[in-house]
């Protein structure tokens, strides 16, 4: 009979819910533990889910600097296309003064446009540095020839843009 009974004292404690029988005796981890382990393993999701929310916006920003980038040199590539259209659409120029100096060029172009009435003149810079004064554009050395013959009150002559 005392065997029994130290049998079923030693089960009822071996199958209680005894902390230091459960952790000295049969080695299992505390409750503390247990919720330390899994808080450890919530913050480790946790983290991780930061992690890929931010990788995701550092992504999204570089894909989004990537397409502006691309658009922004396409948009200049346009630009570029279509102002060597228009310079070869009007390459011959009617030059009516050079000068070394911008604002001699700037100065004469404005006085161009004032006193003889000639607004669509602009200033061409030259492959040898001069700017010159052109007082019409045209598509054709034809046109801009007879154009410039048939100005008689100061010298003018046709300058081929390159």
């Amino acid at each position: 009979m005392k065997r029994y009974i130290t049998l079923l004292i030693v089960s009822t404690l071996l199958l209680s819910g005894c902390e230091f029988i459960r952790t000295k005796i049969l080695g299992k981890p505390s409750k503390a533990e247990l919720e330390a382990l899994e808080q450890y393993r919530l913050d480790s999701i946790r983290q991780d889910s930061i992690m890929k929310a931010e990788m995701s916006t550092v992504e999204d920003s570089v894909r989004k600097a990537r397409e502006d980038s691309i658009a922004k040199a396409d948009s200049i590539a346009e630009a570029k296309r279509k102002l060597d259209a228009e310079r070869e659409r009007n390459k011959y120029h009617v030059i009516s003064g050079s000068f070394k100096t911008e604002s001699y060029a700037k100065n004469y172009k404005q006085s161009m446009i004032s006193e003889y009435g000639y607004d669509h003149s602009k200033i061409v810079e030259a492959s040898n540095g001069f700017n010159l004064v052109s007082i019409a554009q045209y598509p054709s050395y034809g046109s801009a020839l007879s154009q410039a013959r048939s100005i008689d009150n100061f010298e003018v002559w046709v300058y081929v843009d390159n």
